[in-house]
């Protein structure tokens, strides 16, 4: 078994994510999730269903995207397996996502798992906030 390390920073929203590690190297981790997309020429999903209903596929739509956020959540999730402490910070509500998912997939306890909200942060900056105490 590999002995786990100390400390670990990640900055992360749905599409994006950097992480930090204690040696100084940022690695930057891409989701497929493509928000808003839109193909030259699409017409609307929708399916008629009679003279007064219809449907948009809504129900399979979500499952793609979920699919795609855990997909992106494990790939991050790979990189930074075997640190104890996980500093999470970025813009909306992924962190608290990807906090629910290591919950979830480790057991870990709330007390590893530091969050703060901020807004996009230079390479400097991301050092500095989960490095310099």
């Amino acid at each position: 078994m590999i002995e786990k390390t100390h400390k670990v920073g990640i900055w992360l929203d749905h599409v994006h994510a950097r992480i930090i590690y204690p040696n100084g190297i940022i690695e930057p981790v891409k989701s497929m999730h493509e928000t808003n997309l839109r193909i030259a020429g699409e017409q609307p999903d929708g399916i008629r269903m009679g003279n007064h209903r219809s449907s948009n596929n809504e129900y399979s739509k979500h499952h793609i995207e979920i699919e795609e956020l855990h997909r992106f959540f494990a790939a991050i999730y790979h990189s930074i397996k075997n640190f104890d402490q996980i500093f999470l910070f970025g813009p909306g509500t992924a962190t608290e996502e990807f906090r629910n998912y290591l919950i979830e997939k480790e057991k870990r306890h709330l007390t590893s798992i530091l969050i703060r909200r901020t807004e996009q942060m230079t390479d400097a900056e991301l050092t500095e906030a989960v490095f310099v105490d």
